[in-house]
Formats: structure tokens, C-alpha cells, sequence
């Protein structure tokens, strides 16, 4: 309420008694609208997400595990060696049944020409078809030599003071190449059929290398047993054959 005089404010209304008053207190002033209490503010809300299908993808091919290149390079690499290994073995066995063949058939050419030099021999202990018997002239022609065997006989060593048996023996090489000749080469076969090797005797035939076309000759001498019989001189210059030279001396 004011005191008479104008309005304090606009909006005021001055009653009978003189007096202004605020806008509220009029007697047609609406009441005033109650004041609503604040509203919570809505729940969120969630959408659920829209259904989109998986985008396509290829189906998956299969790859090697790491590492499987280089062992798949190890793989060919011993496959390949493998094989070179396996065409080398086969090559080994191919050359090894030529050789064996070939010796095969030199060994049964061998045979059967040893068997011609012996058909008309007189028979003795411990033949075998490899033994070259001499001719009517004492020789056999063997390993690329001719070999002479002649006058064999029963002597007395002066200086040793012994009894031996001996022969002359005579080397030529007919061969293209270079030949080796040893008194070790002989034996002599008792006819009890003792075979003696090297002895210490009066024998002349030394050891040593013989050219092509080149020849020698010396004395191969045993120790006497003091048997009666048929002796028998045995060659064989070379180990690794069984070639043997024979030759018949009865004393």
C-alpha cells in the first residue's frame, strides 16, 4: 500500500480509500497458478542396435603353417639327392655286373685254356682248373710271359752243405707292359704232397722288374726231402689269381 499520490509502480490500483496497491492484491486479480514442481527429466531409453548381417567374407583357404616353405624346400632338396644317390648306386651296380660278367667270361676263357694245357698231363694232389701245364719244351705262357722250366735235379749245395732240388727257370715278357719276376714266385710240391715255399738254398733267381721284350733267368731251389717220385714245380707270380704254372719232374 502507498500513500495517495501516483502510482509507485506501474500496475498498481488505487482503491476508494485514496490508497495504491500492488497489481495482486485487486479484487479481480486472478489468484496466481500454483507452481508446478519440476518435472525428473524422462529415462533415457535405448534402441537396440539395428540387425545389419555380417558382411561376406570368402571362404578361408588353406595355407602352409609358417615355417613349411622351408621345409617344404628341405623335402625337395633331399628327394632331389635322394635321387642323384639312387641313380649313383644304380650305376655302381651296373659297372660292378659289367666287370663281373667280364671277368666271368676271362676267367672261363681261362678255364678252358688251362684245361687244354693240362688234358694230357699226368694227374697230381691239389689241381684246380686254373693250372697252365708246361709242354713237350718245358714252357708255359701265362700273365704275359713265357716261362721255361728246365733240367731238374738233385744237388748238393757246397756252401750251405745241403741236399736241394733245383731247376733252371727262364722269363721272357710278351707282354705291352712292365712285368715282376721272384724266386718267392715257387713252390715245389713233394710227391707226398708237401707243398715247400721259399727255402734258404743255393737258388740264383733274384726278384725284380722286367721291361716288355726284356728276359732273364737264374735257378729256383728247394730243400731234398728225400722222396722218390714225381715232383711237381709250382709258378704263381700274381696273389690276387690262382693262375698257376705247373711242371713235372720225376726224381
Amino acid at each position: 500500500m502507498s500513500e495517495q499520490g501516483g502510482p509507485p509502480q506501474a500496475g498498481w490500483w488505487q482503491a476508494s480509500d485514496g490508497n495504491w496497491y500492488p497489481p495482486e492484491s485487486h479484487p479481480q486479480a486472478a489468484p496466481p497458478s500454483p507452481v508446478a514442481p519440476p518435472m525428473a527429466p524422462p529415462p533415457p531409453t535405448f534402441a537396440p542396435p539395428a540387425y545389419a548381417p555380417p558382411p561376406y567374407a570368402p571362404a578361408a583357404t588353406w595355407q602352409p603353417p609358417p615355417g613349411s616353405a622351408g621345409m617344404n624346400g628341405c623335402l625337395k632338396a633331399f628327394l632331389i639327392v635322394f635321387a642323384i644317390g639312387m641313380v649313383a648306386v644304380i650305376g655302381v651296380f651296373v659297372v660292378l655286373a659289367v666287370a663281373v660278367h667280364k671277368v666271368s667270361t676271362d676267367v672261363t676263357s681261362g678255364i678252358n685254356a688251362a684245361r687244354k694245357t693240362c688234358a694230357n698231363a699226368p694227374s697230381y694232389p691239389g689241381k684246380i682248373d686254373l693250372d697252365h701245364c708246361a709242354d713237350a719244351s718245358g714252357q708255359v705262357r701265362n700273365f704275359g710271359l713265357t716261362v721255361t722250366l728246365t733240367n731238374p735235379r738233385r744237388q748238393v749245395d757246397e756252401t750251405l752243405k745241403q741236399k736241394e732240388i733245383c731247376a733252371d727257370v727262364r722269363y721272357e715278357n710278351r707282354s705291352g707292359s712292365t712285368k715282376t719276376f721272384n724266386t718267392f714266385d715257387w713252390k715245389l710240391q713233394t710227391p707226398a704232397g708237401i707243398v715247400q715255399s721259399f727255402e734258404l738254398t743255393g737258388a740264383t733267381l733274384r726278384a725284380g722288374d722286367l721291361v716288355p721284350g726284356g728276359t732273364t733267368s737264374g735257378a729256383v731251389c728247394f730243400t731234398d726231402p728225400g722222396d722218390r717220385g714225381r715232383f711237381v714245380f709250382i709258378w704263381q707270380p700274381e696273389f690276387i689269381r690262382i693262375d698257376r704254372g705247373i711242371w713235372f719232374a720225376n726224381l
